[in-house]
């Protein structure tokens, strides 16, 4: 895909993750051109107790897994992104990073988010934007990077 030239242009290579709790994707921006890098998706054992225990790194928690399963996934999914991005970068696919991640799961992304990513990273937007038009999702990153 192609960004209007009314966007401006990414001159370094650039990584823009757009995530929610249990997915993201990963796009190389690189000019004007986007181009589709990855997907990584969380997997969970479906639940079929009200009372379980859920195994997440560092131990094990009981209770109701309803409430838990959000934050496994979205310590599977940091976790993953870790792994993945800091592959990428050692292979020089990017040299920046941009981060969509809904409001509520901001802070734990960025606390658990490798330092040689974060110091890479250029903007966090707390948007929900896995669902919407990928033009749609950029034209909101393109305010983000640029307010008015």
């Amino acid at each position: 895909m192609q960004l209007p030239d009314s966007f401006s242009a990414f001159h370094l290579p650039t990584f823009v993750v757009i995530s929610d709790h249990r997915q993201a994707k990963l796009y190389r921006v690189h000019d004007r051109t986007v181009e589709l890098m990855g997907e990584i998706i969380t997997h969970h054992l479906p639940l079929e107790k009200e009372n379980s225990t859920i195994f997440v790194p560092g131990g094990m928690h009981a209770g109701n897994p309803k409430e838990n399963l959000k934050e496994v996934e979205e310590e599977e999914l940091i976790h993953a992104l870790n792994d993945d991005l800091m592959r990428r970068l050692h292979q020089r696919e990017f040299e920046r990073l941009l981060f969509t991640v809904p409001e509520d799961g901001m802070k734990p992304f960025k606390e658990k988010l490798h330092p040689d990513l974060l110091s890479r990273t250029d903007l966090f937007l707390p948007k929900l934007l896995i669902s919407q038009d990928l033009m749609d999702a950029f034209r909101l990153v393109e305010d983000a990077r640029h307010p008015a």
